[in-house]
């Protein structure tokens, strides 16, 4: 037994005594050379690139500036502690990289508001950010591996993640803890390849947000792996989160918000081919709702195509997606087809006992009645809840019009990426020919003679839900128009 208790004693000591510089904490400014002056060997240079060889932490009152092209080259296990303000803005590019066939600890930034920019990080620990709110801007995060933590792990962050390409790391590109507030901006970036090792994890991998909200806007999320889903609330505690103007491919499911607790808009993003697993009984919903009644969600201007499911709704979740009473600000205006398994198209899939409000969506169908041919609610099983929904075809909006399916002009493509054919087949010239985006504001307005064609450049414009207006025999006639 004594023999046993000093081994581990000598273990304790050795770890304790780990190589390690600590800037002095007095205010002072460094860059890379002025560390290789200072750190006592911790940060040597050779041939224009610097060599970190021991643990190195910034203190709190001192700053670490890097802004020209450098190469870091970091021994194995070797950490950058953060707790001091750290400016990386190179001309070009700032490259944190290690040892061949070793791996470098964790990027630390605690309790400090850096600025981190055009900063490649690669075959390391990633990124961990410590009740720090820093900016993370134009970076490229890739290759990172340390269990499942996401390459950027944050824990009590608000961190901003933008501009970013973040690809091919073993676990999330981004995550936090379950049950530990983080609110962090994910903005613009383009996230792809991750989780490498296939476990059953998300791209996006967030907790609670308390009281505040996160915001997820304008990135592309593509998978590879079966089991990795796009994005993915599980919190321990609230979350309040907006998810808009995403493009979100080819995962294993797209959008999973999958507890109680959870207030979200989902709003403008195109949802495709989420099918890579190819098993419908664990995963392939476009959008995925699981929980208790407190997983609440505004649905709206969402394109959700080419999924084993499109929406499906679990336990007592309530979205809404689509709600017309003058009450509820929930307009609806999805476009949600051709989610297709086993050869039958499943659009939504109300899986609770509740209602579910659906209505001014595009379904793929022209009537009511085939559209619902794509919706499983109580029609299809008695103990499910009644889907209240309607095709955009046969709904008003707040513009006063009236739809119908007038084939006399006709466009295409749609949905239209970089231009619209604008074609008049009908008995009768077409004057004052009105597109209109989903606030009511006019983009373009023509005219168009019989047999007549336009060619309407959308390229700059906004994607989403547009209007094509037009009055002939004395009814407005209005169709529909989604620019990608």
């Amino acid at each position: 037994m004594k023999k046993i208790i000093t081994i581990s004693v000598l273990l304790v000591a050795t770890f304790s005594l780990k190589a390690q510089y600590i800037t002095p904490n007095n205010g002072q400014y460094y860059n890379l050379d002025s560390l290789v002056l200072n750190s006592g060997g911790a940060v040597t240079k050779s041939a224009g690139t610097y060599f970190f060889m021991q643990d190195v932490k910034l203190s709190k009152t001192d700053t670490l500036e890097i802004l020209t092209n450098e190469t870091i080259i970091m021994g194995s296990d070797v950490e950058l502690e953060l707790t001091g303000f750290a400016h990386f803005n190179p001309t070009d590019s700032l490259k944190i990289t290690n040892t061949p066939n070793q791996t470098y600890a964790a990027i630390r930034i605690d309790s400090t508001n850096s600025i981190i920019r055009k900063t490649i990080l690669e075959f390391g620990e990633g990124i961990g950010i410590y009740d720090a709110s820093p900016l993370i801007d134009s970076c490229t995060i890739r290759n990172n591996a340390n269990g499942t933590r996401g390459a950027v792990n944050l824990f009590r962050s608000n961190a901003t993640i933008q501009n970013s390409k973040i690809y091919d790391n073993r676990s999330s590109a981004i995550s936090s803890g379950a049950n530990i507030v983080s609110v962090p901006k994910i903005l613009n970036n383009d996230i792809r390849r991750n989780v490498t090792y296939n476990g059953n994890r998300s791209q996006i991998s967030l907790g609670t947000s308390g009281n505040d909200t996160i915001l997820i806007k304008g990135n592309t999320i593509v998978g590879k792996y079966t089991n990795a889903g796009a994005i993915a609330f599980l919190p321990i505690g609230v979350v309040q989160v907006i998810i808009e103007d995403n493009f979100i491919d080819s995962n294993r499911y797209g959008i999973g918000m999958l507890s109680g607790g959870i207030t979200s808009l989902i709003k403008g993003n195109t949802i495709t081919n989420n099918n890579i697993q190819g098993n419908p009984n664990l995963g392939g919903s476009g959008i995925n709702f699981a929980g208790s009644s407190s997983n609440t969600a505004i649905v709206t201007n969402n394109i959700i195509t080419g999924n084993l499911w499109g929406v499906t709704i679990q336990n007592n979740a309530q979205p809404n997606l689509g709600d017309l009473r003058p009450s509820q600000e929930s307009p609806g205006l999805n476009v949600i087809k051709d989610n297709f398994n086993s050869g039958i198209e499943y659009n939504l899939f109300n899986n609770t006992p509740d209602s579910i409000y659906a209505q001014n969506n595009d379904w793929g169908r022209l009537t009511k009645i085939s559209s619902d041919s794509t919706i499983v609610d109580k029609t299809d099983d008695p103990t499910l809840g009644v889907v209240l929904s309607s095709p955009i075809n046969v709904v008003t909006t707040s513009v006063n019009e009236a739809f119908n399916q007038n084939d006399n002009l006709s466009f295409f493509p749609n949905p239209a990426f970089n231009a619209v054919t604008v074609i008049n087949k009908g008995q009768n010239d077409l004057s004052q020919i009105n597109l209109f985006s989903l606030m009511g504001e006019l983009v373009f307005t023509f005219d168009l003679r019989l047999n007549q064609s336009k060619i309407l450049d959308v390229s700059t414009l906004p994607k989403g839900l547009y209007f094509l207006m037009y009055t002939e025999k004395g009814t407005l006639i209005s169709k529909k128009l989604i620019i990608n």
